[in-house]
């Protein structure tokens, strides 16, 4: 049922191959992401469904992750945003004059936006982070950066962000317009259990809004309008790499009680070479995979000399899963906003290509997504494990008669499959590409 699923996607998106710019492997599935100048395209590989979010109505987003403080600015609505270095007891006294500082969304890494820094500093004082200084003993933010903002509706106003972890998770936005009139403060508080990576805010009226993005676990490549530096690029392609930020942190020592649980892990690489023939290197197996620098799309897909995709590039990406991905994007067409993409899991255990038989005892092969151990001598146990190539091992089971392994979780690894029975030991080779 599965594979007949599969098929029929291919067999009616097919046509799109005729125009392709960009060859990818002939079974692979096409999909048409159109993507207007304020939506964002959310795509989910997996179930090859794309959800479109216009964005009008909100002016800033602040992180709903739990240990996120920062957020980002609408840029596809025309918002804009200048950092003043002015002390808040200045705030009444911003002006115009003050917009000599802007400050915009990272271009390349969705879960970086305009009112985020690194953080610095030391674990025994403070972190110097987006909207002002983060101090760890009272799990507070004291706002010590200001912003002017040209608002969706070209109103300009001013605010600075203050944040309070302890008892609540709360943002508190203190905003007024330039001339200092609609002076409020707007509270914030993030939503658990997390379903977004973000909480909306409309400064016009301090309404505070959700549903500009899907469910977090339900997307892994976002499409939309794009610009980096001076240059337009009609779609930009980031993956969903929210993670916690104090991850990466430069602060020596900080305390591994802070690396929470419900991070998306999500990378992607550039292949380079004719993507019909080339092959995923084995490099989305760091650690820690989400990288601020590396391992996104961004606009590189695209070259605009030609407003086509640029040849002899494709990507890899391992999505939140661990399912590892092949990206092809095959066309482009202006008129419509339109960007054909062409993907494929690459899912299978390539050491195995049918059934493999283990010193005559045991069976080894692939079933769909799983690796089948069956031991020929009923009703004995044997102990099962993988290993990785440095012999850390990353499972353990024990076998009676049949045991099956999902080897999603294994993706992207050269792995050693161990059995061990009346002291005896058989190993082999097990490749998950």
């Amino acid at each position: 049922m599965k594979s007949m699923k599969i098929k029929c996607l291919i067999l009616g998106l097919i046509p799109f191959l005729v125009v392709a710019q960009n060859n990818p492997p002939a079974n692979y599935t096409v999909k048409n992401v159109i993507v207007g100048d304020n939506d964002h395209v959310f795509l989910n590989l997996h179930t090859n469904t794309a959800t479109t979010k216009i964005q009008t109505g909100w002016d800033l987003a602040l992180y709903n992750e739990v240990h996120e403080i920062g957020g980002m600015v609408n840029e596809s609505a025309g918002v804009k945003v200048w950092r003043v270095y002015k002390d808040t007891t200045q705030f009444n006294s911003i002006s115009l004059m003050d917009t000599m500082n802007p400050v915009s969304n990272n271009p390349s890494i969705f879960y970086y936006g305009a009112l985020d820094t690194m953080y610095s500093g030391t674990l025994a004082t403070s972190f110097n982070i987006g909207i002002g200084t983060f101090y760890q003993d009272n799990l507070i933010t004291i706002p010590t950066k200001m912003y002017i903002i040209k608002r969706e509706d070209n109103v300009y106003g001013k605010f600075f962000i203050s944040y309070k972890s302890a008892g609540g998770r709360n943002f508190v936005i203190r905003y007024a317009n330039i001339d200092n009139s609609n002076s409020s403060y707007i509270s914030v508080p993030k939503v658990t259990p997390l379903a977004r990576h973000y909480r909306y805010v409309k400064l016009s009226d301090a309404t505070i809004l959700n549903d500009f993005e899907p469910a977090y676990n339900e997307w892994d490549l976002v499409f939309r309008k794009y610009k980096v530096g001076t240059t337009n690029y009609p779609i930009g392609v980031l993956t969903n790499n929210a993670h916690n930020l104090i991850r990466i942190s430069s602060v020596t020592g900080f305390p591994e009680e802070y690396l929470k649980p419900g991070v998306v892990n999500t990378e992607a690489y550039e292949a380079i070479g004719d993507p019909s023939t080339v092959t995923y290197n084995g490099t989305l197996n760091s650690s820690d995979p989400i990288s601020r620098s590396f391992n996104q799309i961004g606009e590189k897909w695209f070259n605009t000399a030609t407003n086509k995709p640029v040849t002899g590039r494709s990507y890899f990406l391992k999505d939140r899963n661990n399912r590892l991905w092949h990206l092809v994007f095959t066309s482009y067409d202006a008129l419509s906003k339109s960007v054909n993409i062409a993907f494929q899991q690459k899912g299978s255990v390539t050491s195995i290509n049918s059934s493999q038989s283990i010193n005559n005892n045991y069976l080894v092969y692939q079933k769909e997504e799983k690796l089948v151990i069956e031991s020929k001598e009923t009703n004995k146990k044997s102990s099962i494990q993988l290993t990785d190539l440095m012999g850390k091992v990353v499972y353990k089971a024990d076998l009676t008669d049949k045991l099956e392994i999902d080897i999603t979780t294994y993706q992207s690894r050269v792995l050693f499959l161990q059995i061990e029975k009346d002291s005896r030991l058989f190993t082999t080779k097990i490749g998950v590409y």
